[in-house]
This record gives structure tokens, sequence and C-alpha cells, in this order.
């Protein structure tokens, strides 16, 4: 089974290079090497910040494995998230989504993580 996953962060820093150092730890952290950049710039509500969108495909032998492999890469990255499931939510065909503000990350405010069936 392969999907693809969609995720967004808020950088802390109005600097690209310094946004670059972040955004590569976090692409670490995610244990991705093959992603396509969706968007790296300065966030429009936040100038002092930078918006950093990937998607990136992650593949299992099945449903459950791909769901316990998501939930540990995002325990690396903060044990506090908000979920959000479908009404009738199973692992093969609904959708998922989970954001989180307090992150073991340094200088990153915000995430979200999500995939669409």
């Amino acid at each position: 089974m392969k999907k693809e996953f969609f995720f967004r962060s808020i950088i802390n820093s109005q600097k690209e290079n310094s946004s670059e150092k972040i955004s590569k730890t976090i692409i670490t952290s995610l244990s991705i090497e093959d992603f396509r950049i969706i968007e790296f710039q300065p966030y429009w509500k936040d100038q002092t910040k930078y918006l950093f969108e990937i998607s990136f495909f992650k593949e299992a032998s099945s449903a459950s494995e791909l769901q316990c492999e998501l939930l540990r890469v995002m325990s690396k990255m903060s044990s506090t998230w908000k979920i959000i499931l479908d009404e009738n939510y199973s692992l093969e065909n609904s959708n998922f989504s989970a954001a989180s503000e307090f992150l073991k990350l340094p200088g990153v405010d915000w995430v979200n993580i999500e995939y669409v069936v």
C-alpha cells in the first residue's frame, strides 16, 4: 500500500537560510528521502515566519503498518496532536489529518500532516 502525504509547517524565522536549515531538520524527522516542495516562502499572514509545504509517498505492506509508521513519525515531532478523522474511519478508505503547535523541533511553530483518499 502506498499513500501520498502532505506536510505543512510554519517556521519561526524570517531569514531564508535559517529556514532552510530548519526545513532540513523536518525532512530528517519525517524519515523521507524523496519529496516534492510545494511551497517555501515567507508566510503571508506573518512575514517574520516561513511556510514550508511538501508532499511525499510512504509505502508499507498494509494499511495498519502504514498508519503505525505515520504515528511513529508524528511522535518524534510532538506528543500532543489534534487529529481529525472521517466519521466512519477505516485505515484503507478514509482521510486523515493531524496538527500540532507543541513541537519538539526547534524553530517550528506549527505542523499539519495529512493524506486524502
